[in-house]
């Protein structure tokens, strides 16, 4: 058993993978597997989402008021209680690691995932990028996560030296109220309890936001997907 990217499994599973399109439990998640040429070679084990993590307690304290997450559904919006934070005291309310590779991999992904909210949109957008017949600068997904992204940077807490911020800081910040926001995913729980994370803070996500439509299927939903173990 292999724990493998679906990339991974596309491009190794027919060479060195078993077919398990016959097992039973295909029923219950035919739409999370990976299949290549009909047959299925991997099975869904968890999954991961990615966006923005909040720690509500820290924002309502900042803040002297109750806050809804579900009001940050634009960039508009999420610019806003940025501002918001900083003159109520928190002066730099996001956190931004230094691992670039990290934005890159995990976050830039959303331009594509994004398209239209389908593997084959996703698909059509990367393949139109790599012919040259979709230019990343006239791509609207494109410019609205460098949009997102730069006001990241205005409110990011590592602003002074951002390639110099330390890993093992960044979700201290957070979870002792200095910011309220970290850029990452699910996989960074751990780190929030080394970090002495209470769960009564109220943690969650927001999405990455990609422009001001507030009905934007993007701006209104987590983006996460099923990791795939090989056999």
């Amino acid at each position: 058993m292999a724990i493998l990217d679906t990339t991974d499994v596309i491009a190794l599973g027919e060479e060195y993978a078993v077919d398990l399109s016959g097992e039973n439990w295909v029923q219950y998640c035919e739409d999370k597997v990976t299949k290549i040429n009909d047959k299925i070679f991997s099975f869904p084990f968890c999954i991961e989402g990615r966006g923005i993590i909040y720690n509500k307690a820290a924002i309502e304290e900042a803040l002297g008021k109750e806050w809804d997450p579900n009001s940050v559904n634009s960039l508009e919006s999420f610019q806003a209680i940025c501002e918001e934070l900083r003159q109520a005291g928190m002066e730099n309310p996001v956190v931004v690691s230094k691992e670039d590779w990290s934005v890159g991999a995990h976050q830039l992904g959303f331009i594509y995932d994004a398209y239209d909210g389908t593997t084959a949109g996703s698909e059509e957008i990367i393949n139109a990028l790599k012919d040259g017949s979709q230019k990343a600068i006239d791509y609207d997904r494109f410019n609205q996560f460098v949009d997102s992204f730069d006001v990241m940077l205005e409110y990011n807490i590592n602003k002074a030296d951002p390639v110099g911020a330390i890993y093992e800081q960044d979700p201290m910040y957070i979870v002792d109220h200095e910011a309220a926001f970290w850029l990452n995913g699910c996989w960074a729980w751990p780190n929030l309890v080394d970090a002495g994370a209470d769960e009564a803070d109220g943690w969650g996500f927001i999405p990455w936001v990609l422009g001001n439509d507030t009905s934007d299927f993007a701006n209104n939903g987590i983006q996460a997907a099923a990791p795939s173990s090989s056999w």
